[in-house]
């Protein structure tokens, strides 16, 4: 935003992306930041994301896929699907994020 461009931003936390995105708008005052709430591994939710940033600018010029899971404890502590949880966040997240 510093370099005048516009920017979509994305979070499962709609009330913390939604600050964020008016904390940027204050500071960057000739350009916009729409916030969206939205699960990376919900390839749906993504797909309708994109889908909304679209009708409103042009195109994506830059993604960046921040989105990250993790439980904090040794490997033998981790369960199957708290792993699995990991693999759809931060593997599928990323590639369902830049497909659409």
């Amino acid at each position: 935003m510093r370099h005048g461009c516009n920017v979509a931003i994305a979070s499962r936390n709609e009330k913390r992306v939604e600050t964020a995105a008016k904390r940027l708008e204050e500071k960057y005052k000739n350009v916009r930041c729409l916030y969206f709430e939205m699960d990376v591994s919900n390839e749906k939710q993504v797909e309708q994301t994109v889908a909304k940033i679209l009708k409103t600018y042009p195109r994506i010029d830059i993604l960046v896929n921040g989105a990250a899971g993790n439980f904090l404890c040794p490997a033998e502590d981790l369960s199957i699907n708290a792993y699995k949880k990991v693999f759809e966040i931060d593997t599928f997240g990323t590639f369902t994020t830049c497909k659409h």
